[in-house]
């Protein structure tokens, strides 16, 4: 379905497309290889018919200069509302922008949250839950504060309905999104398909590589974070988790000698842990059955953070083959938590991996249930964000 625009859009500038039908397409996060394009030049600029244009979102980490088409339809407004509760959500812009065929349109999207959180994943979500099927996740930065994604939305004999490419930044305890649509219901074959998304994905790629911010800063948590270092096999790694953790303990510091090892990273609200992710590694010279060893440490270790221990019930625990390679197998296993009253208190998930003869192990509970809302989600984000980054620079250590 998508072959012949592969290339193309990649060549362009840093989307990743995967090859095979659309309807069948599995998504995945993408390595960071692919090629960028170069910013241009005023003359460069003026040559092709474009314009240097300033957004102004009313937002010092949200503002940025770059090139449009020189007639394209440009309407913005400025970010409403401030952080408190669970933040605000605002259409900052809408662009309508000429292209080969059919004109672009494209929404720019701010959220401004009380916490910060995963760009990637938060875009990932509300694309979904919009009913698209990502196609593929480019994570820029390697860390999810600026991932890039395609998607499709499809009818119901797989034939795809509209596009999606979408840039995604974290900006301090922002994420911004722009997403630029692409009408396909009456495209009249895949070639024409495929013209339509490599058309888009010029103009896409040109805005989005010629962006610069205003306040100079890069994509990222900015002074939204804390450092957590941590020692893997010998080499030393930093990742920056949303600044509501704090770091309880943490034995990965190169210290040296057998036992367990753990790193406990919490979130408090009223008092009271709203979040909570643990790593513990310990010695195992032999593979161990990860069905079992999995969620007895994670019920052991939550055993010891609750003052009146809720109801756990294990949902879901498998293996899971997409995460497994170079001989690391990943078990992952799910529990829902109940409070006395029988009331719903939030899920505890989990992983764990053996491998060179440790085994890993990798929890993370957040006392707010996931009822599918956009507002539970946004609740869970910054427990995710932190959960996946220890994953992420914990299994990319290893493997």
């Amino acid at each position: 379905m998508l072959r012949t625009m592969m290339g193309r859009t990649m060549r362009a500038c840093c989307i990743l497309v995967v090859t095979g039908s659309a309807a069948n397409a599995q998504s995945g996060v993408a390595e960071n290889d692919a090629v960028r394009a170069t910013k241009w030049t005023s003359e460069q600029a003026e040559a092709a018919g474009w314009v240097s244009r300033t957004m102004d979102f009313g937002a010092a980490n949200l503002g940025y200069t770059t090139v449009f088409p020189k007639d394209a339809k440009i309407q913005t407004t400025t970010v409403k509302g401030d952080s408190a509760g669970l933040g605000n959500i605002t259409i900052v812009g809408k662009y309508v922008l000429p292209s080969a065929g059919v004109d672009i349109t494209a929404t720019v999207m701010a959220y401004r949250l009380r916490v910060g959180g995963s760009a990637l994943r938060l875009c990932n979500n509300t694309l979904r839950r919009d009913g698209y099927l990502v196609q593929t996740i480019d994570d820029l930065n390697l860390n999810e504060t600026h991932a890039q994604i395609l998607s499709l939305s499809l009818d119901k004999q797989g034939k795809p309905q509209e596009g999606v490419l979408s840039d995604c930044r974290t900006r301090g305890n922002t994420v911004l999104n722009h997403h630029f649509f692409i009408p396909l219901a009456d495209a009249a074959d895949d070639a024409t398909i495929n013209e339509r998304i490599g058309n888009t994905g010029d103009v896409f790629n040109r805005i989005i590589s010629d962006m610069a911010f205003t306040d100079g800063k890069p994509d990222g948590y900015g002074d939204s974070a804390v450092p957590v270092t941590l020692t893997l096999s010998g080499r030393l790694k930093t990742i920056r988790t949303p600044d509501v953790f704090r770091v309880t303990f943490n034995d990965f510091d190169g210290r040296k000698g057998e036992g367990q090892r753990e790193l406990h990273l919490m979130q408090k609200k009223d008092g009271l842990a709203s979040s909570i992710v643990w790593l513990g590694e310990s010695d195992m010279p032999q593979k161990p059955d990860l069905a079992k060893v999995g969620p007895e440490n994670a019920l052991r270790r939550f055993s010891m953070e609750a003052a009146q221990m809720p109801e756990l019930e294990l949902v879901s625990n498998k293996a899971d083959d997409r995460s497994s390679g170079n001989g690391i197998t990943v078990q992952k296993f799910v529990f829902s938590v109940t409070s006395a009253p029988g009331d719903g208190a939030g899920s505890l998930v989990g992983e764990a991996w053996w491998h060179d003869g440790k085994v890993y192990v990798l929890t993370w509970f957040s006392a707010y249930d996931d009822d599918d809302s956009l507002k539970s989600y946004i609740a869970r984000l910054p427990g995710e964000t932190a959960y996946a980054l220890v994953r992420k620079i914990t299994l990319g250590t290893l493997q």
